[in-house]
């Protein structure tokens, strides 16, 4: 697998069900490594000015005996190697925002969980112990949706990764940035998160707008706080007072897809930060 593969993996797109339920899918769950502050400084518009890297959540770890774990991996056509990984149960309402059904832990084969989704695990009253599951084996949900069955509780520790960013590297991280544009037509400046990932910058909706004749001014993007000191009619001078949030993002495509994202700027794409706590025992 290319780097540029394992890279956009992070950014990838909610997985969309059959025909027959086109409103949900599936989502990896990833929050932001840890931010800093930023100094003032004088930017330009496009380019991000400040970001954070992307993480993936750490995923599940099951507490059986190695036997029982085998055992209960071939039960649901998962190899021992797969990674199970949290993931988010959504709505995917036409022209709404997306809606929370339910995180879950959900088996995908291949090294980096790039490939299709095997099993899906849920905790349904949240006591610790996973006990339903949904077959899949696919990389499209089943037509219809998610159908769980029962299955004697199993329990578990959910791994909450740390948010520390990732080690440096030559190839460009996954991530969201900030920046800016400037309307033309309203000479007002167009603040908003932008995806990164190895050959793709994708704006987020929704942006804030500035007036630079109402300077300064403090914005709020992606939970981050953003002074807009002052605007020379090229460059604006900012300072990040507060790193972006802590809590779990959604990146989503204007169109679901199980397809990596392309290269290049796309349109339309959205920024949601999910209000609903991580569940599991952190450890």
């Amino acid at each position: 697998m290319s780097v540029r593969t394992r890279l956009l993996a992070c950014l990838a797109a909610a997985i969309p069900a059959g025909a027959a339920a086109q409103d949900e899918g599936l989502l990896a769950v990833q929050v932001l490594a840890e931010g800093q502050p930023s100094k003032e400084r004088r930017v330009g518009p496009i380019q991000p000015f400040y970001r954070q890297d992307l993480l993936k959540q750490a995923g599940t770890v099951f507490r059986l005996s190695p036997d029982a774990l085998h055992a209960f991996k071939q039960r649901h056509g998962v190899e021992d190697n797969d990674p199970v990984m949290l993931m988010e149960w959504l709505a995917l309402p036409e022209g709404q925002p997306s809606r929370h059904i339910a995180y879950l832990h959900c088996a995908r084969g291949g090294l980096y969980g790039t490939g299709p989704i095997k099993a899906c695990f849920r905790d349904s009253d949240a006591d610790g112990r996973i006990d339903a599951v949904a077959d899949v084996h696919s990389r499209n949900l089943p037509a219809g949706g998610l159908r769980f069955v029962p299955i004697e509780p199993v329990p578990y520790d959910y791994v909450r990764g740390e948010r520390k960013p990732l080690k440096w590297s030559m190839y460009v991280q996954p991530g969201l940035g900030l920046a800016y544009r400037r309307d033309r037509a309203t000479g007002k400046l167009l603040f908003r998160a932008q995806a990164l990932a190895a050959g793709l910058r994708a704006d987020l909706e929704p942006f804030v707008e500035v007036d630079p004749s109402r300077l300064p001014t403090t914005i709020d993007i992606a939970g981050a706080a953003v002074a807009v000191l002052a605007w020379d009619g090229k460059r604006a001078t900012v300072r990040v007072d507060r790193p972006m949030t802590d809590r779990p993002v959604r990146v989503l495509p204007k169109e679901a897809s199980g397809l990596l994202p392309p290269r290049g700027s796309p349109k339309g794409w959205r920024l949601e930060i999910v209000d609903v706590p991580l569940p599991g025992t952190p450890r």
